[in-house]
């Protein structure tokens, strides 16, 4: 028998396939990632070079300034002008008999917030861009009777009704069948 094999048995070592990292070192790896994501986010966020093109992107409309052609104004063209407004002016007189809206319809309302309180005075309701709380008048002859969690409660001469929250009013006459189940 050969001794040689019994003392020194066989081993295959295979070589590591990518990086060797101990263990104990992985969470401080981690955290140190961690720490670079948080600072390098915090940098980016208070970096005012880069907040400034974010403004302008938001609102482009403000930076375009229109010009308006100049020309000259005689005394023919202002005798003109005058006689052309007087029929203006008529109109604009006819317009408390004429109004866009009849008295019995209420103005379209964007409703683009809703908040609910237990206490009364922290409820309102955003409509049309405006912050409104109970009792308030968004438009005239409507007011705001109550704000309740899922629905408002208005009052439109005289007439109660409800809109869900967030739901827009398209505008138009308030139907008595509508009244009506809201009171209920």
């Amino acid at each position: 028998m050969d001794n040689k094999s019994i003392v020194e048995p066989e081993v295959s070592v295979q070589p590591a396939k990518g990086l060797f990292i101990p263990r104990y070192l992985l969470p401080v790896y981690a955290l140190l990632l961690i720490a670079i994501g948080w600072f390098s986010g915090q940098h980016w966020r208070n970096n005012q070079a880069f907040a400034a093109p974010a403004l302008t992107q938001i609102a482009p409309s403000a930076a375009i300034k229109t010009e308006m052609p100049r020309h000259t104004v005689t005394n023919a063209d202002i005798g003109t002008a005058h006689e052309e407004n007087k029929p203006a002016q008529q109109v604009g007189a006819d317009k408390k008999v004429l109004p866009s809206l009849a008295s019995d319809e209420l103005a379209p309302l964007r409703y683009s917030a809703h908040v609910y309180a237990s206490e009364d005075d922290k409820r309102s309701i955003t409509l049309n861009g405006q912050r409104y709380q109970e009792g308030d008048s968004p438009a005239p002859n409507l007011t705001i009777e109550q704000i309740q969690q899922d629905v408002t409660i208005f009052n439109f001469n005289g007439d109660v009704f409800t809109l869900d929250a967030l739901e827009d009013w398209p505008g138009g006459k308030v139907e008595r069948e509508s009244a009506a189940e809201g009171s209920e």
